[in-house]
């Protein structure tokens, strides 16, 4: 499912390449509307509002930014170098984008700033790139939706029947972790994670007590339907289940971990197959392509390390911003001198 999930992006950058080379002063809309289609698809995959409150975590972002971002200008230099004095005769080819009125230099501007680094993170970091599950720990008991459960909420007080329940990869909820008694620990209580679940839940949040016991009491009662239909299901299917397969659950036995040395070779495939595809949205020359991966390894590489897309989003808007400035400061002097 991820891969096909993964197809249709990856399809939809090769429109976009496709179209640019046949309409090259189109560019700047084919390039929006490309970003945009990416930005819809991983919606549910980043909240701007987890965004900006990592930017109070100085080890979760700030250290790995200044890292990746001194890795960056390393690599700048060396390339300059590269293409300077030792390849001066090979072309890079970098695509034009081709503007005619200060509102499209604006948009230039925004799209290469804003709208480019995040879905090139989003399609060609967080999502191509495999991480492996001993990084993120053991999964237990994911059901049907493959999601990770949270902590058990017993939403019955001290007698009540255990439940686990999860908001979502979107992160538009909130896990809430009770004592026995269902009483909260604190009025901020700090969520038992993985790395990959800090990357849409906040474990700040304002408590609301009566939200939370209305919440327990309502997965209380759609675990008691879910039961009784169960249940029913594997009277009816006990019979029929899969080889292997837990006949009340018609579920596969749980599988270890992938070995470490198949896990980093995967994660390291991945990862420059990523900059490999990445790099032709900038590029169309093979040592294009090759000079284009080498400046955005540094990205690559922070994800492997951190689980974490933010660092390496927040050095390449910096990167992007640096490099576009010079528009901006002409479309805001044009404005000005009206």
């Amino acid at each position: 499912m991820q891969i096909i999930r993964l197809l249709i992006p990856l399809a939809w950058e090769a429109f976009f390449i496709g179209l640019s080379l046949r309409f090259p002063r189109n560019t700047l809309a084919l390039g929006i509307f490309f970003s945009v289609g990416i930005l819809l698809w991983y919606h549910r995959d980043f909240s701007l509002r987890r965004y900006f409150r990592q930017f109070r975590r100085v080890k979760a972002l700030w250290l790995p930014f200044a890292v990746t971002a001194a890795a960056e200008l390393a690599i700048y230099f060396l390339v300059r170098h590269l293409t300077g004095t030792v390849f001066p005769d090979k072309d890079i080819s970098l695509v034009s984008v081709w503007t005619h009125t200060e509102f499209e230099i604006f948009l230039q501007a925004f799209w290469q700033i804003l709208l480019m680094p995040l879905a090139e993170e989003l399609l060609f970091r967080k999502a191509m790139i495999y991480l492996p599950a001993s990084s993120r720990g053991k999964t237990k008991d994911t059901g049907a939706s493959g999601k990770t459960p949270a902590k058990a909420v017993p939403a019955g007080g001290p007698s009540g029947t255990q439940m686990s329940h999860h908001s979502g990869w979107s992160g538009y909820g909130t896990a809430v972790r009770y004592r026995n008694d269902g009483i909260p620990k604190e009025k901020k209580t700090p969520v038992d994670t993985d790395d990959l679940d800090l990357l849409f839940f906040d474990t700040d949040y304002a408590y609301d007590e009566d939200a939370d016991y209305e919440y327990a009491a309502s997965i209380e009662r759609t675990a008691a339907a879910a039961a009784d239909k169960t249940g029913i299901a594997a009277a009816m299917t006990k019979d029929t289940a899969a080889p292997g397969a837990d006949p009340e659950t018609d579920k596969e036995p749980e599988t270890e971990d992938l070995p470490k040395a198949l896990s980093f070779t995967l994660s390291f495939a991945t990862a420059l197959l990523g900059l490999l595809l990445c790099a032709p949205l900038h590029v169309r020359t093979p040592f294009g392509i090759a000079i284009a991966a080498l400046l955005a390894a540094p990205l690559a590489v922070v994800y492997l390390v951190m689980k974490n897309i933010y660092p390496g989003l927040t050095v390449h808007i910096a990167g992007a911003a640096f490099e576009n400035m010079p528009y901006v400061i002409y479309v805001l002097a044009r404005f000005a001198t009206r």
